[in-house]
């Protein structure tokens, strides 16, 4: 489910960018052709996948190997009557 929560942000990231630079750069005066924006665009936005989808990845590995055993070993206590 994470590969598609981060892909729906991916694309909304996107637009969001582009709308962005569409905005932005003139404000500051940068001219750059509008295929190199969108590759910057592209390129920023897969960064940020490449960077939710680890973290998402990292939370759920962290979640199974700490929380789970801990509440395990607290479900085998309290079965035995130590609590």
């Amino acid at each position: 489910m994470s590969l598609v929560a981060s892909t729906i942000s991916v694309i909304a990231g996107y637009v969001i960018t582009v709308i962005i630079q569409i905005w932005l750069y003139p404000l500051f005066g940068i001219a750059i052709p509008a295929t190199e924006a969108l590759v910057i665009s592209l390129i920023i936005v897969l960064a940020a996948f490449v960077k939710n989808f680890s973290i998402r990845r990292l939370i759920n590995l962290y979640h199974y190997y700490v929380v789970r055993r801990i509440r395990c070993y607290w479900m085998k206590v309290g079965a035995n009557g130590w609590i």
